[in-house]
C-alpha cells in the first residue's frame, strides 16, 4: 500500500502573544513552527530556530507506490533530456495523474518533478509544435501548486522545491540530530522510508550532499 500519514507527534512550543498585526521576528519563527506543526509539512515555507530556512527534515526522494511513474520520470530525466526524448515520453507515456490524492507531505517532491520536467520539456530545443504542455504534465502540477501549495494566478517552479529542498546527503553522510534536539514533530518511521529523515543543519557540509533532483550541465537552451 501507499504512505498513510500518521497524527503529528506534539511539539513543546512556546506560546506568544502579539499585540499588533505585525509580529516580531521571534514571533514568527514561532508562528511558523506551530503552523507547520499542525500542518504536518512545511508547504507554506521553511522556518525554525534550529533549521533556520532549511527544511526540518531531508527532502523526500520518492512516491508512494500510486504514483509509481513519477518516480520513473524522475529516475529518467536526466537521460531523456540527454537524448532529446523527454517530449516524446511525455506526450505518449506519462499518466495524468490525480494529484489530489497525493498525501500533502509529498507536494514539494512533486512540485520538483513536475516543474523541473515542465521547464525542460517547454526549452528543450526549438518550441513545442504544440505551445501547451502534455495533460500527464501540466494537469497534476497545476493542481500541486494550486490544490497543495495554494499558490494563487499561475503556475510555477518555485524556490522552495528548486533549490531550498532539493538536496540529498550522500549516503552513510548524513549528520545525526543532535540527542538534545526538538524531533520533529511530523517525522515517521514511514516517513523515513520515502528518503525524509531527521538531521543535524551543524554538520551540513557542502562536500556531503548534492541536489536531489538537477540537470546541471545539459544544455536546456533552445537551438
Amino acid at each position: 500500500g501507499g504512505y498513510v500519514a500518521e497524527e503529528p507527534r506534539e511539539e513543546k512550543k512556546e506560546e506568544f502573544v502579539s499585540s499588533s498585526t505585525t509580529l516580531t521576528p521571534r514571533e514568527a519563527v514561532l508562528h511558523a513552527q506551530q503552523r507547520n506543526a499542525e500542518a504536518g509539512h512545511e508547504n507554506a515555507g521553511y522556518l525554525s530556530f534550529s533549521h533556520g530556512f532549511a527544511p526540518r527534515l531531508t527532502p523526500i526522494t520518492h512516491f508512494p507506490p500510486e504514483f509509481e511513474a513519477w518516480n520513473e520520470l524522475a529516475r529518467q530525466l536526466p537521460f531523456l533530456v540527454s537524448s532529446r526524448k523527454l517530449r516524446s515520453y511525455c506526450d505518449d507515456k506519462l499518466p495524468v495523474l490525480d494529484a489530489k490524492q497525493l498525501p500533502a507531505i509529498f507536494a514539494l517532491r512533486a512540485a520538483n518533478v513536475l516543474g523541473f520536467t515542465a521547464h525542460a520539456y517547454w526549452n528543450l530545443g526549438d518550441p513545442p509544435a504544440t505551445p501547451k504542455l502534455p495533460p500527464g504534465l501540466e494537469v497534476p502540477w497545476v493542481t500541486v501548486n494550486k490544490f497543495h501549495l495554494k499558490r494563487k494566478g499561475v503556475h510555477f517552479l518555485g524556490f522552495f522545491e528548486q533549490i531550498t529542498g532539493n538536496f540529498a546527503f550522500e549516503e552513510d553522510k548524513i549528520p545525526a540530530p543532535s540527542p538534545d534536539s526538538t524531533p520533529c514533530p511530523w517525522h515517521t518511521e514511514e516517513l523515513a522510508r520515502y528518503g525524509s529523515v531527521e538531521y543535524d543543519p551543524a554538520g551540513a557540509n557542502i562536500s556531503n550532499y548534492h541536489p536531489s533532483l538537477w540537470l546541471s550541465g545539459l544544455d536546456l537552451e533552445r537551438n
